[in-house]
């Protein structure tokens, strides 16, 4: 029932979203977690997936054993002792909703559960849970269609379409292998965006579920939402950074790439008085202002913004309006942190989603300020009803759904999905990660900075290297576990001081010490990400990666990044100083290299390959490589 297109990769990812009625849709998010071996596949109606796991063997032959040891323990990424933090959560037994999808002729909201592969029925007019299938793993993303429901398992790295009538409700009809599933539209057919893969993926769609790949695309930045514009054009939003690419719909190819100021956007594409526009809530993080308790009061050093743009290539909205307008999120003295999801039915009716705050922002674009109204623990999906004006959250970390009027000034109301289990320490660690309580008036979380645990691969000027003047590259967390010391200057000698240093003289607040040991349990679970030719598949790699392993040890890049994290314990003078004259610095980690953007401890290098032709790195070396090792070096890199 399901099938590939000509040349597409055999593990192809199908993320398949439909249509919600009314014409809305419903963007979620996942992570992506590498296993060895292949991809679960369930044999029925699925496609079969090849083999991912990593070559194995020597690469080099009997007469270069002790260098292919050597390299083995260099390259070797360790997997083994922890899970990733979506699967720790799930052993809790926590719901976590992280989706919704409204069906209003049939009075139903459909809520995805990540931690325990459900999707819950609720009656909208009842307010309240009628049924919960067990369908999947983790399911991260959900959409109505006319005949069935399609669901993404995030986890469990799998499409499903599952019968939505009194007569099969929960039966699954299909399966077919999915990549870490975090955005989705549908226009007629279905678009998915894989975030570490960084691909968009198109689908054929027909009425029974059945699934055909129309093409992929891969592109330059690792994606978190896609939206149809209705006109015949995709528009994907970057998941760390500002970019929107916007592709055609029919064939996927980039038509352009545009940049705004925020990082870790969300969109949804609005139609206000007949014109196209696009929403966009994100954050930027100011590299002039500093962590002083001031510049947090007045919401200088993070700002959290939701901006309305004409959608690019399109033709702008009215004339009264300009193409690009911003509304800001939180106030002086009440912060607004982390928004998740933006919804809206008119230009008087836009809903984000405060994941930071606890809290949904309510307000109309023509207005200067926006009513907040209270929900559930960690809002990361918003819709809203046509009929009733009303706004839906799903609340990630108390296993709820909130509801709130759009027209009136009551508070909303919570409704449950079930008795909530007590979570483990990694589980609250999760919790306090995402919550903004942990700041200076409510202006900024730990995932301000670090968006899924990840990067926004912007500076910041933070007390970590002990004063300010020298703005910092914001770091990855992800493959953080025995990485010490922390900080560029290696000033925290565990994760456990990084933490305490992070919250009071970074967020300049408080938490007392179960709370960090919570945090750091948390962190400890979060694996590097793969590199993005592993993520699509590829489980050879090129000659010239093998001939950069050799180059990686034999030009003395192990003497610095070495061993299974690739990092040493000791700071080192690489000739780069900061702006505060400062030289010395810990290597960082090289263990999920792939993915990252910026390098160097201030950013200046914004390629990989600028690090060596333009940012003076590795110091007056014995031997440089020359242009064709080179190439060879950092063909090894990226495989990284």
């Amino acid at each position: 029932m399901i099938g590939a297109a000509t040349g597409a990769a055999p593990w192809m990812n199908s993320l398949v979203p439909v249509p919600m009625v009314g014409g809305g849709l419903y963007l979620a998010t996942g992570r992506y977690e590498p296993r060895a071996g292949v991809f679960p596949v369930t044999p029925q109606h699925a496609v079969k997936s090849d083999d991912r796991g990593r070559t194995t063997g020597d690469p080099f032959g009997p007469a270069r054993v002790a260098l292919a040891q050597l390299l083995e323990v260099v390259e070797r990424t360790p997997r083994d002792e922890k899970v990733d933090d979506r699967e720790a959560a799930a052993t809790t037994g926590a719901r976590r909703p992280v989706a919704l999808a409204l069906d209003e002729s049939a009075n139903r909201l459909y809520v995805g559960l990540e931690g325990t592969g459900e999707i819950s029925l609720i009656d909208l007019k009842a307010e309240q849970v009628v049924e919960t299938w067990k369908v999947g793993r983790g399911i991260v993303a959900v959409a109505v269609g006319e005949r069935y429901l399609v669901a993404a398992d995030g986890p469990g790295e799998e499409l499903l379409t599952i019968d939505a009538t009194a007569s099969g409700a929960g039966r699954v009809l299909a399966r077919a292998p999915v990549a870490d599933p975090v955005g989705l539209a549908v226009d007629g057919d279905a678009y998915v965006v894989s975030r570490w893969a960084r691909r968009v993926t198109g689908f054929g769609l027909d009425g029974s579920g059945c699934l055909r790949v129309k093409w992929t695309t891969d592109l330059p930045f690792p994606p978190k939402h896609v939206v149809a514009t209705g006109a015949g054009t995709l528009i994907v939003s970057e998941a760390y950074g500002g970019r929107l690419a916007v592709l055609d719909q029919e064939s996927g190819g980039i038509s352009r790439i545009e940049e705004l100021p925020e990082h870790s956007l969300c969109a949804i594409g609005l139609g206000p008085n007949g014109r196209a526009e696009l929403l966009v809530a994100g954050r930027t993080v100011d590299r002039l202002a500093t962590t002083e308790r001031d510049d947090l009061h007045w919401g200088l050093l993070v700002r959290h913004r939701v901006r309305s743009i004409a959608i690019p290539g399109e033709e702008p909205p009215a004339a009264s309006r300009p193409a690009h307008v911003a509304f800001p999120l939180g106030d002086v003295g009440r912060g607004a942190a982390d928004p998740s999801a933006v919804a809206s039915r008119s230009p008087d009716r836009v809903a984000v989603a405060l994941a930071g705050s606890d809290e949904l922002a309510l307000f109309g674009l023509r207005e200067a300020n926006a009513r907040r109204v209270k929900v559930g623990a960690g809002p990361r999906a918003v819709v809203i009803e046509s009929g009733r004006d009303f706004a839906w959250t799903a609340n990630t970390f108390d296993d709820s759904v909130s509801v709130a009027d759009l027209g009136g000034k009551g508070p909303a109301r919570t409704i449950s999905l079930g008795a909530t289990p007590r979570p483990n320490a990694v589980a609250r660690g999760d919790r306090l990660f995402h919550s903004a309580r942990l700041s200076h008036d409510g202006w900024m979380s730990c995932a301000s900075c670090h968006v899924d645990g990840h990067t926004t691969n912007g500076v910041a000027d933070t007390l970590g290297d002990g004063d300010y003047g020298a703005a910092k590259r914001i770091p990855s967390l992800l493959g953080v576990r025995g990485t010490a010391p922390f900080g560029w200057t290696g000033r925290f000698g565990s994760l456990k001081e990084q933490v305490e240093s992070s919250i009071t003289s970074t967020m300049r607040g408080r938490l007392g010490l179960e709370g960090v040991s919570d945090l750091v349990a948390y962190l400890e679970t979060l694996d590097a990400p793969p590199a993005p030719a592993a993520a699509r598949g590829v489980s050879s790699r090129p000659p010239s990666a093998d001939r950069g392993r050799k180059l990686f040890v034999t030009l003395g890049c192990v003497q610095c990044h070495d061993g299974p994290r690739f990092t040493s314990p000791r700071t080192v003078d690489v000739g780069l100083a900061d702006a505060r004259g400062r030289k010395r610095f810990n290597p960082p980690s090289l263990a999920g290299l792939g993915q990252r953007q910026h390098f160097l401890h201030d950013g200046r290098a914004r390629t990989l390959r600028a690090v060596f032709t333009e940012g003076g790195h590795p110091p007056k070396p014995a031997r440089g490589p020359t242009p064709r090792e080179l190439e060879d070096l950092l063909a090894y890199l990226s495989t990284l």
